[in-house]
């Protein structure tokens, strides 16, 4: 069951029966006690009414019942800390708000790709993932991105957001026993869970004033292009929400790395013609196909 439903009939007995200690403690005689609901709806009403009216002033003429309910609710309120062991959101040292993490003209020399030199775009999103998440351990004392993927964290160097940098340590990948701190998670081919689980994170906003600025994580998830479509329900609704929610919310990257099916995805390649069928190898995944493919000289490079 998802949630509870009311009594019915109305005014069962099984919803007396949780008034009748109320009303034995403090002498509270509810209209209709025991009774089905008035047919009458207007009757109905007048009765629900009366008996929150009832509940109500009792309030007002039993001063000590007032004077125990402030007195534990302000203790309950004062029991609340106002900070909790183990949480990394620290106030005041949001790297949301860090200037240095987008400014590319302070950035170290080896983050950058010499003149001259051919790498993909997804060799500067893993250095820059993980110069981004290594700099918010150093002077944060947390990461700002929680990155996932559809089975393609390698391929598409979204990895790098789980990387150090330097002689700074990375966050390495999510265990929820071994390594609860971890910026990757380690998700599956299920794009539509990615995009929700993103936009999720890039919801929650735990800033003291969280109408003037965002104090969380940001998220970055990626796949093939052509499975981007899985992603666009959730990116879509998330996308309204930063528009027209008044509550400060993250950022998303949406990350398409791949336009066409990559290595081993689908058919590494049927059997040959000309020689008697041997068997094969089952994988899921594609990094899994290549590196399988790798253990043997002979299908190095013929996959």
């Amino acid at each position: 069951m998802s949630h509870g439903s009311p009594h019915s009939p109305a005014n069962s007995e099984s919803y007396w029966e949780t008034k009748r200690p109320f009303a034995e403690k403090y002498g509270v005689d509810f209209e209709g006690f025991g009774e089905p609901a008035p047919k009458d709806p207007h009757l109905f009403r007048a009765q629900v009414e009366a008996n929150f009216r009832k509940v109500i002033d009792l309030l007002h003429h039993d001063q000590e019942l007032v004077d125990h309910l402030a007195v534990a609710l302000a203790s309950l309120g004062d029991s609340v800390p106002s900070e909790i062991e183990g949480c990394h959101l620290k106030p005041r040292r949001s790297p949301a708000r860090d200037p240095r993490l987008l400014d590319f003209r302070s950035y170290p020399e080896d983050l950058w790709a010499k003149p001259g030199e051919k790498q993909p775009n997804r060799a500067a999103l893993g250095k820059w993932g993980a110069y981004v998440n290594s700099i918010c351990r150093r002077e944060h004392g947390r990461p700002l991105f929680l990155a996932m993927s559809a089975d393609l964290a390698g391929s598409t160097n979204i990895s790098g957001f789980a990387d150090g940098w330097g002689e700074i340590p990375g966050w390495g990948k999510y265990d929820r026993a071994a390594n609860p701190e971890g910026s990757l998670l380690p998700q599956e081919i299920t794009e539509f869970a990615n995009a929700g689980i993103s936009t999720g994170i890039a919801s929650v906003n735990l800033a003291e004033n969280p109408f003037e600025e965002f104090d969380g994580f940001y998220a970055s998830c990626s796949t093939y292009g052509s499975f981007s479509y899985l992603k666009y329900g959730p990116m879509r609704l998330f996308s309204q929400l930063a528009q027209d929610c008044p509550l400060k919310v993250g950022k998303v990257v949406w990350i398409a790395g791949h336009f066409e099916a990559a290595r081993g995805a689908y058919l590494i390649r049927d059997y040959s013609p000309n020689a008697r069928p041997m068997g094969c190898i089952l994988v899921q995944g594609t990094m899994s196909t290549t590196t399988s493919c790798s253990f043997s000289p002979r299908s190095s490079g013929r996959a």
